[in-house]
């Protein structure tokens, strides 16, 4: 799941660095450059699981990126800055920081509720945390938004699993298989779900 993450990453880095802000004739120094450049460090970071390094870039880039938000509001600075936030928990995650993490993700989510990867990202954290219930709330968001999203189904049928509701955890394990029907753990978490 660790390597999701840093694929989800990289990905997010690169969509954000070529996509989220419109071309301005700005100078070198720019806080658009500085934040562009500190993603690109907490990416190269990150590849080399240095995670204290990767933090402390992502969190350049949001002091950064909450600067020029503060200049000039946009709907792609707030993007900017909400998929930052979802980077930097990405990597609280990774290092089981998932307090820290779950606060970034709802900064993330407080500016741009329309991420699927956010949302299941949150309810995983809340997993690990035993919060059955918010972590279903989560992985629910991200079916609404996604619903071929198969980790959030996945992710949802553990949740019920731990909470006690074994016939939802099946109902969302299946959900899996015919998005994916050779989705190893959802087979078999059946068949440990059935036997009890």
């Amino acid at each position: 799941m660790k390597t999701k993450q840093l694929h989800f990453i990289k990905v997010a880095i690169f969509a954000l660095i070529l996509s989220i802000f419109p071309v301005y004739v700005i100078n070198a120094q720019s806080d658009k450059d500085k934040a562009t450049a500190a993603l690109k460090r907490g990416q190269e970071a990150a590849n080399k699981k240095d995670y204290d390094l990767a933090l402390k870039e992502f969190t350049e880039a949001i002091r950064l990126t909450n600067s020029m938000r503060m200049k000039s509001s946009s709907s792609e600075t707030d993007r900017m800055l909400a998929l930052t936030y979802s980077i930097r928990a990405s990597i609280y995650n990774m290092k089981d920081d998932y307090d820290h993490g779950i606060a970034d993700c709802t900064e993330s989510i407080k500016l741009d509720g329309s991420n699927e990867d956010t949302f299941n990202l949150r309810g995983r954290m809340y997993l690990e945390k035993e919060n059955w219930d918010l972590a279903i709330a989560d992985f629910t968001q991200a079916i609404k938004i996604n619903p071929k999203l198969t980790q959030a189904f996945f992710n949802r049928g553990n949740a019920y699993f731990f909470k006690g509701d074994t016939n939802r955890a099946i109902a969302d394990w299946e959900a899996v298989l015919k998005l994916e029907p050779n989705h190893a753990q959802a087979k078999r978490n059946i068949d440990i779900a059935k036997k009890q």
